[in-house]
């Protein structure tokens, strides 16, 4: 199948930024235009490595759900630099089956969309049978309202987190990759570590971060979220603490 070039936008569901495409083509079945997620992007939504969405290598549950024969569209879209990115497209009907998979396999991130989303569409499908007017981004403002506080804001430990698990790491590397990312920042910043901060303002850890300025808690909750980024794609936590700490230096 050739590769489709496609155009991108952005938009949240709850506090998640998610990545949305289409080649303006229309389901013949539905008349509607056809609109894709990549599978960088879905797997980033809910927290998971980015493998679970390549065609070769998704989880065989899924791949029974999807059914024989299942494979991603390949696209491109031209980036901020001019030049084009490619990616694996997932079109709605399979992420929401990429979804509905996560969310019976525990994922609480899946779970929370799926029950926004139906009830979003349940909301707009009896609205239309009362013929109520359609507000434009009333569908969005919905689905955000249900999330609030079903979703939280993905933290750098939960990227770590989910770094572990899909990836063979030791026991040592476990013990200190959090307290690594976390002083790296505090280093940048503030020249020490989070255990001497903590001294010098007769804090424990978990208060710490109730000790710093609004500025400076603005310019952490950047770099940490930089991080998450990079390290929902594939890199490896301190790697990607170091490139979100240089990023913003």
């Amino acid at each position: 199948m050739s590769i489709i070039t496609v155009f991108k936008t952005e938009f949240k569901i709850g506090s998640i930024l998610v990545d949305g495409y289409t080649a303006n083509e229309v389901d013949p079945a539905t008349g509607k235009f056809i609109n894709y997620l990549s599978g960088q992007g879905l797997a980033a939504s809910i927290g998971v490595n980015e493998s679970t969405t390549r065609s070769k290598r998704l989880p065989k549950g899924l791949e029974a759900i999807l059914g024989a024969g299942f494979t991603t569209r390949q696209g491109q879209y031209k980036n901020t630099q001019k030049s084009f990115s490619k990616m694996n497209l997932w079109d709605t009907t399979s992420a929401a089956f990429y979804y509905l998979y996560h969310r019976d396999h525990g994922n609480k991130i899946a779970g929370a969309i799926v029950t926004a989303l139906i009830a979003t569409t349940l909301d707009i499908i009896i609205d239309d049978a009362f013929h109520r007017v359609y507000e434009k981004g009333s569908a969005q403002a919905k689905t955000n309202a249900r999330l609030a506080g079903m979703i939280t804001r993905r933290t750098l430990t939960d990227a770590i987190k989910a770094y572990m698990e899909s990836h063979e790491v030791s026991e040592n590397y476990r013990k200190f990759v959090y307290s690594n990312c976390s002083d790296k920042i505090n280093r940048s910043l503030f020249g020490k570590t989070a255990a001497k901060l903590c001294a010098e303002r007769s804090c424990s850890k978990d208060e710490l971060r109730d000790t710093h300025s609004t500025a400076s808690l603005a310019l952490i909750d950047r770099i940490e979220g930089h991080a998450v980024k990079l390290i929902d794609r594939g890199m490896e936590p301190q790697i990607a603490t170091d490139d979100a700490v240089s990023f913003y230096s």
